[in-house]
């Protein structure tokens, strides 16, 4: 999924295609392991930016295209949904 993102293709289908399943089966053993699509992409974007952010001095606008978003905008929804911080502030903590 991660490389996925990069490539802005994280859509179910081209995540079926990557796996070799198919959408219908992709969807089953996620459900099966009471998750689903949505929340799956959701948790290795936060992995992904929290590190960024953590980690580098990569840009918002940088970040926010890594990670698939049409807006930085969702991103700093995003990291303060998950931080309840906005990233230049969560930058801060890191110091």
């Amino acid at each position: 999924m991660r490389d996925l993102l990069e490539k802005g293709e994280v859509t179910v289908a081209a995540v079926a295609r990557d796996t070799g399943t198919s959408q219908r089966t992709l969807q089953r053993r996620l459900a099966e392991q009471g998750t689903g699509f949505t929340e799956v992409l959701e948790s290795v974007r936060r992995d992904i930016a929290l590190a960024a952010l953590r980690e580098s001095e990569v840009s918002m606008a940088e970040l926010s295209r890594r990670l698939g978003y049409r807006r930085q905008s969702a991103l700093t929804r995003a990291v303060r949904r998950w931080t309840g911080h906005a990233p230049t502030q969560f930058r801060r903590l890191r110091d």
